[in-house]
């Protein structure tokens, strides 16, 4: 009934809520992660995940371990413990750990750099995720949320777009996701997605957050799952 292709590999639901891929050509009948319901052939544009590795490759756990390759965090003189990765449903994830007090009021985990993703103003981002609070406590923490921060051709900020994540129980682990259209004029010359946790200052903070498979795409919503081990991907419409 239908005549179909698509020149990727692509990522889809099924009914035990796993995400799988597709090979190229090969329909996607996707499904709510939840129910299980069946919401029938999956169709798409052609997008592409500029975050170079959402499935944490370079990751060593540790105190402070290492980050999954290209992300960075700015967290002051807060101490960082790199549980370790693994993956659930099909979605690969790191475990992270930010404990201690500090003066500052915000840590920052940024999914790339800051002058790593071109984009100009005016342009539709996404961003995505899979979030949850795996340890610890929110005490103390006013604020955790996406960022989708617009900087210039030198990695200064222009705009910080962000939007609040909910962070769940980790039996509820489930996708997020954030839209922003650049506005920042024509300094803009950069993207960086970032997770971001406004603290309060001077107050001992202790949470455990898993981050699976973060993806930044340029439009106005987001769309399937694109894994990445080192470099951007496309999935071809």
């Amino acid at each position: 009934l239908v005549t179909f292709t698509r020149a990727s590999e692509a990522t889809f639901v099924n009914s035990q809520g796993l995400i799988q891929t597709a090979a190229n050509n090969a329909p996607r009948f996707d499904h709510n992660p939840t129910t299980g319901e069946s919401l029938g052939l999956l169709v798409e544009e052609s997008r592409v995940n500029s975050i170079r590795n959402n499935t944490m490759v370079g990751a060593v756990a540790g105190t402070p371990g290492t980050l999954p390759t290209n992300w960075t965090i700015n967290r002051g003189a807060l101490n960082q413990q790199v549980l370790g990765v693994g993956a659930v449903n099909g979605v690969n994830y790191v475990d992270l750990r930010i404990f201690g007090t500090s003066s500052t009021t915000s840590v920052t985990l940024g999914f790339e750099p800051t002058t790593q993703i071109a984009a100009l103003s005016g342009q539709a981002w996404s961003q995505s995720g899979y979030f949850a609070r795996i340890g610890g406590s929110a005490a103390n923490i006013a604020y955790c949320g996406f960022g989708i921060y617009e900087r210039t051709s030198a990695g200064s900020l222009v705009v910080a777009n962000n939007s609040p994540v909910n962070l769940v129980n980790v039996t509820t682990f489930g996708r997020q996701q954030y839209s922003a259209t650049l506005s920042g004029g024509a300094t803009v010359a950069n993207v960086q997605p970032l997770l971001i946790l406004v603290i309060t200052s001077g107050a001992a903070i202790d949470i455990t957050l898993r981050i699976g498979m973060p993806q930044l795409e340029q439009g106005a919503f987001a769309t399937s799952v694109i894994p990445t081990t080192g470099t951007a991907a496309t999935r071809a419409a």
